[in-house]
């Protein structure tokens, strides 16, 4: 049953982060229902042989953002450089929601610093759902009131047109691989602080908000 429980909640974990991440970027999610189902399926199962078969946790999300971006490149068709960026985006923001909900819910006595770090405890599923449910609305919201970017066109991309590089898109890429960077620092030090999980929460917030400044300055650039 932990089992189920487990691949279900996982499931929309990703699932969620897909809708959010084409609202993002302006991109037609529900175009895309059948394959964000099989992603979703397909990264909660292998989250879950990482996390209960072979006990590498805190690689886990750094696995997972490697899986989405092959998924945005080879399934979806984005060009690399395209689905690094958001799947960093969706991925980010996902995590930035759950990190400021986490504090939120723990100083209502909802869930406890075991949560965190657990994989089948009441309130671990408590916050996946609460986070799956912020991030729903959130996507709502960009997608009634046209936010997000939109210089990243609709999927398939061309592979035989060569774009040249730019200072611009070298510096993005440099805080994509800085958000990711962080986030593996912060899941890291999360597993080892206990006490101090609260507090290291907020680093999330550093490289999530720089890479939504620096997209905001390539959107206005095209």
């Amino acid at each position: 049953m932990d089992v189920v429980l487990y691949l279900l909640f996982g499931f929309f974990d990703i699932f969620t982060i897909l809708i959010f991440t084409f609202c993002m970027f302006r991109l037609p999610a529900k175009d895309y229902v059948r394959e964000f189902a099989l992603i979703a399926l397909s990264a909660a199962v292998v989250s879950c042989i990482n996390r209960m078969l072979l006990n590498i946790s805190m690689f886990d999300p750094g696995i997972q953002f490697i899986l989405l971006a092959l998924f945005f490149r080879y399934m979806l068709s984005f060009r690399l450089y395209e689905a690094t960026l958001v799947t960093a985006v969706g991925y980010l923001g996902y995590s930035g929601v759950q990190f400021f909900l986490f504090p939120l819910m723990l100083s209502l006595g909802i869930t406890s610093l075991s949560d965190m770090t657990g994989h089948t405890e009441l309130g671990t599923y408590l916050t996946q759902f609460a986070s799956d449910l912020a991030i729903m609305v959130s996507a709502l919201i960009v997608k009634r009131f046209n936010l997000g970017f939109s210089f990243i066109t609709q999927p398939p991309h061309s592979f035989t047109i060569k774009q040249k590089p730019n200072r611009l898109r070298n510096f993005i890429t440099l805080a994509v691989g800085f958000g990711v960077f962080s986030l593996l620092i912060v899941i890291y030090l999360v597993t080892l602080a206990q006490q101090k999980t609260v507090y290291l929460l907020s680093l999330i917030f550093i490289p999530l908000i720089l890479l939504l400044w620096i997209l905001g300055k390539r959107d206005r650039y095209d």
